[in-house]
């Protein structure tokens, strides 16, 4: 700072100039102000007026000064004000008395800066402004202290316009000005990021003047700018004389010699909704004292909470300042001018205006977070303030109140009622989990917003409250291994992190319906941590088929504050020994079936051998599974025993079979009948491996041999009553035939194959004698008659009992319009069945006209509902007696009463539809299964039969613990592999695509988070299936027989973009009836295997047919047609017509019956198959570890169960409502479906309800509700 850059009465205590070296002293810059009343003598302004002064003072501070060396605007705070500092005697203001603390720049160089303004009143009255600000150098750093001062005398009553005022404001601005004017020049101060070091002002008139032009900052009118013009013009000629110089001329008029910053006010008050507005000039001051405005460059700095408008311009600038949202304290405004190759910063004051404010507290005061329990809350006590609450209305108050509001923007947080409190409103915050059934966490904060109108206007402030983190219970490891055998030993560690520092308590029990398979001892460590202790136990009654047996320990942590939480620890037990697999063992009576009928069908058994290494690790050995040795066991004599004693019983080895875990096959084959009443014979062999352990590696496999039926009604039976009425046929008197034969079938049914062949021996013995005799004339025809009326008598009593259990058991529709005609039609079929006629034959008799009429109406259920009367009648008195004969027949113990009450149970629409398809010869036939190699999977043949293909293995690049981190990997690679094909659609390549195929789960998380990825995944595999459908296609029509000219097509079932594919084949032809256009299913038997193999060739899998249709349905390709074991009557869309111009029957497509039953209109023709179709859909998907899409099934299960139950209302059926345990399940099934809970708590939910092992145990019961629909009545 050269002195001539001052104002005219402002000096510099040390002469050199642009001081600029390091010592310990100060240099001070400084100027007096005075000014009298207008109108009194000179002698009195220091009575009457204002005096002031302005001062500034520069001390560089090298480094090992360390008590003046200071880090943060904080640190000069705190430190800059301690005992026998600078800042401690020079300034005037304590370290409370600091306004101001802030981070900013000095001419483009960091600096520390703090701010005092304060107001005295003694004698004097006095105004003081002090900055004190430190620049931070790399040798050290530089202290600037500077003040503004103002006193008056005292003059009775203060005005309090003088408290900042023209006289104050006009001070500050020229102590602002030399502040902004300091240039740090060769100094190593550092500059802020982005700029560079602040350089002189040039002179406009081209003259060189040391240090360039000044700047001045001055407040107020024109009448200040013209005063502070005169000044710096004294001051130029004052210089130049201080210097010596001899001025030959007087100083140039025109010339430029400073410029001055021209703010209307250094000092404003703003508002919220009202505008404040500032004037902003810079003005050229010449060599004599006049001032002309100049078109200079204005930046105004504001923060965050302040408006302006327009921030930049030129000068002149006039501009608006406002508050955009409450300020609680001043703060400043910085104006930057640049004009002339130099310029100046100067500050001004802003001073909030409060009118209104909403006030929210914290009620306990202290207390800011909320622990998510439900339990904890926290009170916000809202009320408005008022900046004279003396002068507002009692309504006004109240009315403001009122309309205090609170709210919350976020699902953790929930809020009571608001009340009355005090001048204001209260409410409880509480904080809990949106969704109970999922772990997750919490926000940092919740927020509520507090509302609040007066006077029309909206006050609004949102508090934030802390939320504390759920507290998360960890386990060093989830799965701990044991032996099996008592004494061992394993511990882990368990912890609680996370949440409130309170104090747990913990605690354990085996999962309901798991076995324990360990001592545990649980030792506290800490109040949040402990470490849990297994010790194995002896164990004698594990399954001794499993090599490995696991359990789960549900480890309980609880706490006042948190309630409990849990962690589920897998025990597992490793055993050593033989153990025989149990598949193909029969899951009632838990033996393998050996055929003994002289077929020589084989039955297969696999072992596996688990041994002890060098190690102590239990490992599988192939080598001594394939060892193991066989040798029939049991009591002697036994017939199982001797049977298996015959040379025609074998055990021979197949070799390893190949499984993950690979197991030794053999093959058991009895090439010999064995007589039996109808029961299996027991036998027993027993599995060793020679030389090892025998309670370890040796086991009795239970037998059951099927031989040869020789009860009544068996094969053997049903040959040997041929026999008999054979013989009375061929050789048999002419009228005795009658006779016998009526003989044969009322005391056939009596008897075995034994009694039978008796009793032809007999007839042939009375069929000599009558020959005989009636060569003799010896044959008594009353007697021959009373044998004749005995048979009829027989037939006509069986008939009453069952007209008379009929009357009482069969009621609704049938009863109506049957039991009037039944008793005639039961003897007639009894009759028939006596007379061994086919029961379908006497159908046919009976219904022929009824049959010939309906002309194939009879496959619509609704063709029942439209015979007239007496028609009716017959089909349904032929249906009950038809369904009698077959019920009496087949029971071992002929109860004429247990026969009619099972038919009395079978009465509905439906079954009669199947009855009459019987009688007409319509039912298809579907061929019996070949014989499949040994690793084969064979599907089986009914609904309620589980397909179990075996789950592709994880890629390894997508493995995971769970559906949603095995998806986020998809979408990672997907991401990784993606292009665009010529048309934009996005692709990825078929390797990756078929891993995603052989996780389900996975893929489904993939479609509900990542759909960009999904498509991309999707187009690939609609090409793929476009291969797989073309290639297809052709091959059906090259062999399939009578295909070749055929229109083949492929269709889905369901979505094209589900997640499985389930597809028929079939032909598109003309509706013989209605000439629409339909498709016609081709069993699958027909093509299924070639669609595997076509598949797989697409995407790199096997050739062989059998493993490529195994590797395609675990890829989630399935399929199918109306026959298939998902597959329902109510579900299937191909039905039987007859063709008008033909008269052959032909299959044709129809709507599904189950969409007939949603709009009420039809009945469920069979609801124990529909509920059985889902119930395997879920098992099929569970079994094979895609949990997840079993859930999605059982979610399709419940929505079915409700459209069809919802059908049954509208057609006025009275439904018994689901027991409230079902009611649950289906709930926790929606839970799972609609993404709020997983799989394994679902499971672990039903089982805790009670409702089943898990979900294929639950959809037993789901199954009931669908067959308990036929119950229903209106």
């Amino acid at each position: 700072m050269s002195e001539f850059q001052l104002p005219s009465h402002w000096w510099i205590t040390d002469e050199l100039q642009g001081f600029n070296k390091y010592n310990d002293s100060w240099i001070s810059f400084g100027g007096e102000y005075a000014n009298s009343i207008i109108g009194q003598t000179e002698e009195t302004f220091v009575d009457m007026g204002w005096g002031g002064t302005g001062k500034l003072q520069i001390r560089f501070v090298e480094a090992s000064d360390q008590d003046h060396i200071f880090e943060s605007p904080e640190d000069f705070l705190t430190r800059g004000f301690l005992e026998n500092t600078d800042l401690s005697w020079l300034m005037a203001a304590e370290a409370e008395d600091i306004d101001q603390v802030s981070e900013t720049t000095l001419n483009g160089y960091q600096a520390y800066l703090l701010e005092s303004e304060f107001f005295t009143s003694d004698f004097f009255k006095v105004r003081v402004k002090e900055w004190a600000y430190f620049l931070p150098t790399d040798e050290g750093g530089i202290l600037v202290i500077a003040q503004a001062v103002v006193d008056w005398t005292d003059m009775g009553e203060f005005d309090p316009d003088w408290d900042r005022g023209e006289p104050f404001s006009m001070v500050i601005g020229e102590v602002e000005g030399v502040i902004g004017s300091l240039q740090f020049r060769g100094s190593t101060a550092r500059p802020t990021t982005g700029q560079e070091e602040a350089a002189p002002a040039g002179n406009q008139t081209g003259e060189d003047e040391e240090g360039g032009l000044p700047w001045v900052t001055v407040v107020g009118g024109a009448v200040s700018v013209a005063a502070v013009g005169v000044a710096i013009a004294g001051t130029k000629t004052s210089t130049k004389t201080s210097k010596g110089d001899n001025p030959t001329k007087e100083e140039d008029p025109n010339k430029v010699v400073g410029y001055a910053l021209n703010i209307s006010d250094n000092q404003l008050s703003i508002q919220e909704d009202v505008g404040t507005a500032l004037t902003v000039g810079v003005y050229e001051i010449y060599g004599d004292g006049h001032t002309k405005p100049v078109a200079a460059s204005i930046d105004l700095s504001v923060p965050s909470s302040v408006g302006v408008q327009p921030a930049s311009g030129t000068s002149p600038l006039n501009t608006v300042l406002w508050q955009v949202s409450q300020i609680s304290e001043k703060t400043t405004m910085t104006v930057s001018a640049s004009y002339g190759g130099g310029g100046i910063q100067s500050v001004v004051e802003l001073i909030p205006v409060v009118a209104h404010k909403l006030s929210v507290a914290f009620e306990p005061v202290h207390k800011r977070h909320l622990m998510t329990t439900g339990k904890d809350h926290i009170t916000l006590v809202a009320k408005v303030l008022w900046p004279d609450p003396q002068s507002v209305s009692q309504n006004s108050l109240l009315s403001a109140r009122e309309s205090i509001k609170f709210a919350v923007a976020d699902k953790w947080l929930a809020l009571s009622s608001a009340v009355d409190w005090e001048e204001g409103k209260a409410v409880n915050v509480i904080a809990s989990s949106p969704d109970p059934t999922r772990n997750l966490t919490p926000p940092d904060k919740g927020y509520v917003k507090v509302t609040a109108q007066v006077d029309g206007k909206l006050l609004s402030q949102t508090v934030g409250i802390e939320i504390a983190p759920l507290p998360v219970f960890e386990l060093s490891q989830d799965k701990v291994s044991l032996d099996d055998s008592s004494g061992q030993s394993v511990s882990l560690r368990g912890w609680i992190e996370r949440g409130l520092d309170v104090n747990w308590q913990f605690s354990h029990f085996w999962r309901q319906g798991h076995k324990a398979l360990a001592e545990v001892v649980i030792e506290p460590d800490s109040g949040h941590s402990f470490r849990v202790w297994l010790t194995g136990l002896a164990l004698d009654d594990l399954d001794p088929s499993r090599p490995v047996v696991a359990s789960t320990i549900r480890l309980v942590a609880s706490s006042e504050a948190y309630g409990e939480i849990e962690r589920h620890l897998e025990v597992i037990v490793a055993r050593e020994g033989l153990f025989v697999d149990t598949i193909g063992q029969d899951p009632l009576d838990h033996t393998f079936h050996v055929d003994a009928t002289g077929q020589g069908k084989p039955t297969r058994i696999d072992v596996r051998v688990y041994v002890r290494d060098e190690t102590g690790t239990i490992q599988l050995s192939t080598a001594l599974s394939e060892a193991v040795l066989w040798e029939p066991y049991g009591d002697d004599p036994s017939p199982g025993l001797t049977a298996l004693r015959f040379p025609e019983f074998e055990c021979r080895p197949l070799g390893l079979r190949r499984l993950e875990q690979p197991s030794a096959t053999f093959e058991m084959k009895l090439n010999r009948k064995l007589p039996t009443s109808g029961d299996p014979i027991g036998a027993s062999l027993r599995a060793y491996v020679p030389n090892l352990d025998e309670d370890l590696y040796a086991k009795i496999v239970p037998l059951s041999l099927l031989g040869v039926n020789m009860a009544p009604f068996s094969e053997a039976w049903l040959v040997e009553k041929e026999a008999c009425l054979t013989m009375i046929h061929d050789f048999a008197p002419k009228d005795m035939k009658e006779r016998l034969f009526n003989l044969v079938a009322e005391k056939g049914v009596t008897m075995g194959v034994d009694g039978l062949y008796e009793l032809r021996t007999r007839i042939w013995r009375l069929s000599e004698n009558a020959y005989r005799k009636e060569a003799a004339d010896w044959m008594d025809y009353a007697w021959t008659l009373q044998q004749i009326e005995d048979t009829l008598d027989w037939v006509s009593w069986c008939g009453d009992i069952a007209f008379s259990v009929a009357s009482g058991r069969i009621t609704g529709t049938a009863a109506g319009i049957a039991i009037g005609m039944l008793k005639p039609v039961l003897v007639s079929a009894i009759t028939a069945y006596v007379e061994g006629k086919s029961m379908e034959d006497w159908a046919y008799e009976q219904l022929g006209m009824v049959l010939s009429i309906a002309e194939g109406q009879w496959t619509d259920p609704d063709f029942i509902q439209k015979l007239s009367g007496a028609s009716k009648a017959k089909v349904w008195a032929a249906f009950i007696a038809y369904t009698f004969i077959k019920n009496w027949a087949m029971d071992p113990q002929h109860s004429i009463v247990k026969a009619m009450e099972d038919t009395a149970r079978m009465l509905r629409d439906q079954a009669l539809v199947s009855f009459l398809r019987r009688v007409a010869g319509t039912t298809p036939q579907a061929a019996g299964p070949g014989e499949d190699a040994l690793n084969a999977k064979t599907k089986p043949s009914g609904p309620s039969k589980i397909n179990k293909v075996k789950p592709a293995k994880l890629a390894p690049e997508f493995e995971g613990v769970d559906p949603q981190t095995r998806a986020e990997k998809m979408s990672g690679k997907i991401k990784e592999k993606i292009s665009r094909d010529s048309t934009g659609k996005p692709k990825i390549d078929v390797d990756t695509m078929e891993k995603i195929m052989r996780d389900p789960d996975g893929a489904r998380i993939l479609k509900k988070t990542n759909p960009e990825a999904w498509e991309a995944y999707h187009n690939t595999r609609k090409e793929v299936y476009k291969k797989h459908d073309d290639a297809l296609s052709d091959w059906v029509k090259k062999n399939v027989p009578d295909m070749e000219n055929e229109n083949i097509e492929v269709r889905n079932v369901g979505t094209d973009d589900g997640i499985d594919r389930d597809y028929r084949v079939g032909v598109v032809g003309k509706d013989p009836i209605t000439g629409q256009d339909v498709f016609v299913e081709i069993p699958k038997e027909k093509w299924q295997k070639k669609s595997g193999q076509l598949f797989s060739e697409q995407v790199g899998g096997p050739t062989d047919p059998v493993e490529a249709l195994e590797y395609a349905q675990s890829r989630q390709q399935l399929g199918t047609d109306g026959y298939h074991s998902e597959a329902a009557i109510d579900m299937a869309d191909q039905t039987t017509v007859k063709d008008p111009e033909t008269g052959e029957w032909v299959k044709t497509q129809k709507t599904p019956n189950v969409e007939l039953v949603k709009d009420g209109k039809r009945t469920l023709a069979d609801p124990d198959g529909l509920g059985k179709t889902y119930e395997t859909k879920v098992a099929n998907a569970y079994y094979t570890d895609n949990k997840l899409d079993a859930y999605t099934q059982a979610a399709k299960a419940k929505h079915t169960l409700e459209g069809v139950q919802e059908g049954y209302t509208k057609q006025g059926y009275k439904l018994k409502e689901a027991p409230p345990e079902i009611k649950k399940g289906l709930d926790i099934i929606d839970q799972v479906a609609q993404g709020k809970m997983k799989p394994d708590a679902a499971d672990a939910a039903l089982r805790d309800a009670g409702l089943g092992s898990d979900l294929p145990g639950f959809m037993e019961k789901v199954s009931g509700q669908f067959a308990g629909l036929k119950h229903a009545k209106k």
